[in-house]
């Protein structure tokens, strides 16, 4: 209200392209998990956990896994920005959001362990792939054994390195996010 109130006061001319509405090119990204096969568990006693439509997946605890990012970015975005930029960078966000198991047992070894690090986000240096001329980009994100069995979810942030090595923020058409169930296959 107060920048309306200002702009009716200015004389006139406007700003040209003050009311123009520019709109920023969104990226179409895919996201996966390259795991492995894992043997299914005949145990029916899990808590579900609500994924908001992402894609939840089965990891062993204790195992290294790898995400796959993918995609195109968008000859509009790559063509407004200001200085030219060759790289994608992505920062993963991994989550602890929950136990497996309603058991006895399953919640004392959570409390047990003394880690208050559990609920808070742990942030990981950014990974980088080089965008191909045509805007096209395959990321894989090598990600470290979680040896706590339970729900997690690990959020990334997609964005644009320049020459300069500035880095930007780059929109998305859907958020870049994957739930991990992580269980002990050894039993």
């Amino acid at each position: 209200l107060n920048l309306l109130d200002t702009l009716l006061r200015c004389p006139s001319p406007f700003p040209p392209g003050f009311f123009h509405i520019m709109s920023i090119p969104c990226s179409c990204i895919n996201l996966s998990a390259d795991i492995g096969v894992l043997p299914k568990k005949q145990n029916d006693d899990h808590i579900p956990i609500d994924t908001k439509g992402a894609e939840c997946v089965d990891v062993a605890s204790g195992l290294p896994f790898k995400l796959i990012l993918s995609g195109v970015i968008p000859e509009e975005f790559m063509r407004s920005a200001v200085v030219e930029f060759n790289q994608i960078i992505a920062g993963k966000t991994l989550q602890y959001e929950g136990q497996l198991y309603e058991d006895d047992d399953a919640e004392d070894t959570h409390s047990e362990s003394g880690n208050g690090g559990l609920n808070l986000p742990m942030r990981h240096e950014p990974f980088s792939a080089t965008l191909q001329p045509c805007g096209q980009f395959i990321m894989p994100i090598l990600c470290e054994p979680i040896v706590r069995e339970g729900f997690y979810r690990i959020e990334l942030k997609l964005g644009c390195r320049d020459v300069r090595c500035t880095e930007w923020a780059m929109p998305t058409t859907t958020p870049l996010e994957i739930f991990l169930r992580v269980e002990d296959y050894s039993e």
